[in-house]
């Protein structure tokens, strides 16, 4: 009676190692999965949310006289306090007054007149 009490606390053990063992095994896996391959996907996804740029910045573009011929306009490019871009398109006479008109903080890029 005594050997058969042994085998059962011996299989006892050997069960509970085992389970044991799997635990552990698990618990790597997840660590595995949370930290290693979640931090290579995020990577991942920080390259491919990234739009495709071709280095130029965006520049919004204001024509402030539509029905006016180009051959009579002028194109503005404005470079803002906050580092955006702003073309703006309007008549020659109306030049001097918008540039007089800008914040001090603005500085402007090019003044071109359209053919």
């Amino acid at each position: 009676m005594a050997r058969k009490k042994e085998n059962q606390i011996g299989s006892a053990w050997v069960a509970t190692i085992i389970i044991l063992t799997i635990i552990v095994v698990m618990i790597a896996a997840g660590f595995v999965i949370v930290f290693i391959l979640k931090k290579n996907n995020t990577s991942t996804q920080a390259i491919t949310a990234q739009p495709a740029s071709s280095g130029q910045p965006d520049i919004r573009v204001s024509d402030f006289d539509p029905a006016l011929a180009n051959s009579q306009k002028t194109a503005i490019l404005v470079k803002h306090s906050d580092s955006t871009f702003d073309k703006f398109i309007m008549a020659n006479t109306s030049v001097n007054n918008f540039i007089k008109s800008l914040p001090a903080d603005d500085v402007i890029i090019s003044k071109t007149p359209l053919q």
